[in-house]
């Protein structure tokens, strides 16, 4: 995870982290996640996308909780050939990100606002062994594309968010 790294790495750089959507590797993510996450991460490149290439709807529409998801918006971003396997290199890459996670044991030394859809969200649990003072906000009628659900509601987590 990219931010989290960066801001543990070059905290005079990040003054506040904002996480939403996802979790942690290295910190209970492969073992509280769906089975998907190792399912995603075993799979071998391109074979994810071409197994759902026909029912790419039905399966963008399975991480949301809500019909204010904009499908046919994810479908267009994820129909381009290799667009829906880039996304899957975060899951081939998570036991690399999880290694490099435990590896580094500081805790983040910046504010960090974990944003949760109302549905279960790997986020806090995840990133609490790393940044245990961090402030939660869950955002009722969301799943895991909160700040595209409930674009508002998260805007507003945001900005709220103490400086």
């Amino acid at each position: 995870m990219t931010a989290l790294a960066w801001a543990r790495s070059r905290p005079d750089q990040v003054a506040r982290l904002v996480l939403s959507g996802g979790g942690v590797p290295g910190f209970g993510l492969a073992e509280l996640g769906p089975p998907h996450l190792r399912a995603f991460g075993e799979a071998p490149p391109g074979a994810v996308e071409t197994a759902q290439r026909d029912r790419l709807p039905a399966f963008l529409s399975a991480f949301t909780a809500t019909p204010a998801f904009p499908v046919d918006e994810a479908v267009a971003a994820y129909a381009p050939p290799g667009r829906l396997d880039a996304a899957m290199g975060r899951y081939r890459a998570l036991d690399r990100d999880a290694a490099a996670q435990r590896a580094d044991p500081r805790l983040l030394a910046t504010p960090v606002l974990v944003v949760a859809g109302g549905v279960p969200d790997l986020t806090v649990a995840t990133v609490t062994p790393r940044a245990p003072q961090r402030r939660v906000v869950v955002v009722p009628g969301a799943g895991h594309y909160v700040q595209i659900e409930q674009p508002a509601a998260f805007a507003d987590a945001v900005r709220d968010e103490p400086r």
